[in-house]
């Protein structure tokens, strides 16, 4: 296996200087830990909103941790959160499963905006939580638990640009939000700009035989864009509420939207060779550009309906857009009369040229429908000597319509129309349970059976079923497993979409080395087939005794398909060699075009290893509560909220009624005297011991002094949720965050080692090693690291990131004139600052005024300017890979206002 460069060692570096020493969250008021003076916080009740499930999360945030990170909305908070919430699954569309409060939302759309100060927790939850809300187990489940209060009118601006220059963007949001228990009401609007950026201003070497070789004729560079200018306007509403009066009668949302987007690029200028007595002169036509105009205004709905029946929970959903959208594309005039004017004796190749008429504009319209309504029905409908069986039936409705046409064509205006309608069932058995007194000594141990239809209008009838294992052996350490088995159908695009024809398109020619320009065909192919996937996961997750908190996450996923469907990958040899028909050259082996539609390959399979660490610390000295300077040890039981029934638990959780028991063994055993500890977790019990590994009588009159007196049980109440269980009713270690004067820091660090991945790409060969140059696209990086890490103390706050990724080959083939392509490894490293203007006492006089709620940021992305640096095998850099055609922003800067009223 390659080892990593030194590149990747920056990550490991700067991992370490964004994290805080040890000491920083350990130190008391007076830099010194008493002995004994450890407090114990007994927490009555979970926070209602959590995920009711067996497995526990493989990540959370609380409030506090929430704010470190300086994110001005949900959306921008998810993207920080990328390593933690993405999937290594390798399937999906990315984005995860969202819930709010515990259930399922009517889409991203209604709480996108939502600012980071509106929410009390964050969970994410392995993949496998996902089938539990009626989704399939390739993407994780994140769940945002928000304040039963809040309400705020939030003004944000911004404006970024690259250190380069040449280009910019601009945003102006503002939104406005009210949250009252099940009442919430959010309005909000966002305007997005960004100018032009041309090849002359990143002195893009251009392609031989396209720029002018008579002086005074212009640049093609100037008029061909790196980065099209565009202007985008948001308007959106979502209203949450409750279905009556009455407790537990359900809730309703409803939200819309209108997005309108218009841009503009250039294609350059027209060309010509012109030649006469054995002389030729490249010449560009007058300086009005070729011209590509878009616009698209789309119209978005959707709400969701929640309500309780009986036992069970009712949740539907909708979503639904339509959208608009025309292109206007200028056409490439006949340049073929010049030639005629020379050859007739009337024009001189390097002479003046007269004037040609536009060639006119084609046209490509199209307005595309989206429908999905989406039911599940989730209930515990029988018991088992480990616990209730959770059961979910889920059956939707997904409708998708484009209607097109396009000049450039020649077939007449399309139609597409699919529909879905799907069922499925999934099934939830605990196993073993040492809460319940079953196989105890297994600890939790639940099986997962899952199983579903769809049956596609256009495609016929598709299935699919899911196994898994969940098991968590002791208090920190949680393993799953599991199994999917699935078809999977083209999507409606790639069997449909109208056939495009684009001409002098800049193309890298393996068989010949070099750059060319060259026709490609696009469009849709009718005779892709449905794909069949297995895939198999194994993770573990480990709770270590260290900061504030941390865990380590290791995820193996191994994947096979039949008969997958690809776009049309690289020119490699190889697959030309597998796709003749697809590749047309002349007689003297210059390439043509290409036909790039999708095609199927027979099959592909991967393997590959995520592994990662979190970690929460804190920064400063703890202000105690009440005096004393003391360091407060916590020690926090998480029991179901009021009326969420017996089975509203989490693992190795107390439900109510095992509260209930342990608080009156305390409080009815007189002051002075030991009470039965019999019942309490083995780890409880670790905490309640002394140095010499006896029971300390001063630690349990201590607990015994928070679950019975007033005073202690207000504590809890202020302190529920600040650590947070796993999943809910947990029994939970930690120091406890919230006004305590503190700062925070956190870090993740993942990594990523591709084991396989290979294609065959058709019966009998040849398989492709993409590990081995034999690779699509760019290829396939063996190892990929992410960081994110940041500190947060006394209103001041700093976020690093970066990613990293190996070096890669794509091999040609070896016949003379052809060429590797090498791709260096590369290391991206973006910084972020940030200053909430109200605590800076500098600036306020210690009155805050205008500053209230005020915060200003300045980022850096791609801190380094590090740009890919790609070779052939004589380490000449490809025309159509120059760094700043690849990546023509490389470092950029921004600065940012944010204010919440």
């Amino acid at each position: 296996m390659p080892k990593l460069s030194a590149t990747a060692s920056l990550l490991a570096i700067a991992a370490f200087a964004i994290a805080p020493a040890p000491a920083w969250a350990q130190d008391s008021a007076d830099g010194e830990v008493a002995e004994g003076d450890e407090e114990i916080v007994v927490t009555a009740e979970r926070i209602r909103g959590q995920v009711d499930t067996d497995v526990p999360p493989v990540f959370e945030l609380d409030a506090e941790e929430i704010g470190s990170y300086g994110a001005g909305s949900i959306e921008e908070l998810i993207e920080q959160l990328a390593p933690q919430t993405g999937s290594g699954r390798g399937r999906g569309e990315g984005r995860p499963v969202f819930l709010i409060n515990g259930q399922r939302s009517g889409g991203f759309r209604e709480f996108r905006r939502y600012p980071p100060e509106a929410i009390r927790k964050i969970e994410v939850l392995p993949e496998e939580v996902a089938l539990q809300f009626g989704y399939p187990a390739d993407q994780r489940v994140i769940n945002i638990i928000l304040q039963e209060n809040f309400a705020s009118r939030e003004v944000e601006v911004e404006y970024g640009m690259p250190g380069r220059g040449g280009t910019g963007n601009g945003e102006i949001e503002a939104s406005q939000l009210t949250i009252n228990g099940n009442r919430r009401l959010n309005i909000g609007m966002e305007y997005n700009t960004t100018s032009l950026l041309t090849e002359d201003e990143r002195d893009i070497v251009q392609t031989p035989g396209s720029t002018p070789t008579v002086a005074g004729d212009p640049d093609p560079a100037a008029f061909r864009s790196l980065r099209g200018s565009s202007d985008t306007w948001e308007l959106d509403a979502t209203l949450n509420s409750s279905l009556g009066e009455a407790p537990g009668s359900g809730t309703f949302s409803v939200n819309g939207g209108v997005e309108h987007t218009t841009g503009r690029s250039l294609s350059g200028l027209d060309v010509v060779t012109l030649t006469a007595n054995g002389e030729s002169a490249v010449r560009t036509i007058d300086d009005d550009p070729l011209t590509r105009r878009n616009s698209s205004t789309t119209f978005s709905l959707g709400g969701s309906i929640i309500k309780p029946l009986g036992g069970w929970m009712l949740d539907t959903t909708l979503d639904a857009s339509r959208t608009e959208r025309t292109t206007l594309i200028d056409q490439r005039r006949d340049t073929g009369v010049l030639q005629d004017l020379v050859d007739a004796g009337e024009l001189e190749i390097d002479g003046a040229l007269p004037a040609i008429p536009r060639a006119g504009v084609d046209r490509a319209e199209s307005t595309s429908y989206a429908a999905d309504v989406k039911s599940t029905l989730r209930g515990t409908p029988f018991m088992l000597p480990a616990g209730e069986a959770n059961l979910t039936f889920d059956a939707g409705y997904s409708w998708n319509r484009i209607d097109s046409t396009d000049t450039r064509t020649d077939a007449d205006d399309l139609s597409q129309t699919r529909g879905n309608l799907s069922a499925g069932v999934n099934l939830g058995l605990p196993i073993a349970s040492a809460r319940e007194g079953f196989l105890g000594a297994l600890g939790e141990l639940s099986l997962n059976l899952a199983a579903g239809v769809d049956h596609l209008s256009d495609f016929g009838t598709l299935a699919d079923y899911t196994t898994g294992l969940s098991w968590k052996p002791t208090e920190r350490l949680s393993l799953q497993a599991s199994y999917i088995w699935r078809e999977a159908a083209p999507s409606l695009s790639q069997l449909g979409d109208p056939i495009v024809t684009e001409y002098n398109v800049p193309v890298y020619d393996f068989a010949a080395g070099q750059s060319v320009l060259a026709t490609i065909v696009s469009g849709g192919n009718p005779n892709l087939s449905a794909e069949t996937q297995r895939d198999i996961k194994v993770s573990a997750n480990y709770e270590l005794d260290l900061f504030d908190r941390a865990n380590i996450v290791v995820e193996y996923f191994r994947n096979r398909s039949d008969d997958v469907t690809q776009n049309f990958p690289l020119l490699t040899p190889a697959i030309e060699a597998a796709f003749p028909d697809r590749v047309v050259r002349d007689p003297a082996g210059n390439l043509v075009s290409i036909d790039r539609r999708p095609i199927t390959f027979e099959g592909t399979k991967s393997s590959r290893l995520r592994y990662g660490i979190n970690l929460f610390g804190r920064v400063g000295k703890e202000q105690p509560e009440g005096g004393g300077g003391e360091r407060r040890e916590r020690m926090t039981f998480t029991a179901p909220a009021q009326g969420e029934g017996q089975g509203a638990r989490g693992p190795g959780g107390l439900d109510p009624a095992q509260m209930a028991e342990l608080r009156q063994k305390f409080c009815a055993t007189p002051e002075g005297e030991t009470p039965d500890l019999s019942g309490l977790p083995e780890r409880m019990l670790a905490r309640l011991k002394g140095e010499d590994g006896q029971i300390d009588p001063a630690k349990v009159a201590a607990l015994r002094e928070r679950m019975c007196s007033a005073d202690g049980a207000a504590r809890a109440e202020r302190r529920e949720g600040s650590r947070g269980g796993g999943g809910g009713g947990g029994m939970r270690f930690g120091r406890g965050g919230g006004g305590d004067g503190q700062g925070r820091w956190h870090m993740a660090l993942y990594h990523s080692i591709e084991f396989e991945n290979e294609v065959l790409v058709a019966p009998g060969g040849p398989v492709l090693d993409q590990l081995s140059g034999q690779a699509f696209g760019n290829g396939v990086p063996r190892h990929k690291i992410e960081l994110q890490g940041g500190l947060f103390y006394k209103g001041l706050g700093l976020r690093l990131s970066g990613d990293y990724q190996a070096a890669t080959r794509i091999d040609g083939s070896g016949m003379p004139g052809s060429q590797d392509l090498f791709f260096d490894d590369i290391a991206k490293f973006n910084l972020r600052a940030f200053v909430n203007l109200e605590q800076q006492d500098w600036l306020t006089g210690g009155t805050p005024g205008f500053w209230k709620g005020a915060r200003l940021s300045l980022g850096v992305d791609n801190l380094f300017d590090a740009q890919q640096r790609v070779t052939d095998s004589s380490g000449v850099v490809p025309l159509s890979y120059q760094p700043s055609l690849v990546d023509p922003l490389g470092r950029t800067f921004e600065i940012e206002f944010r204010k919440l009223f």
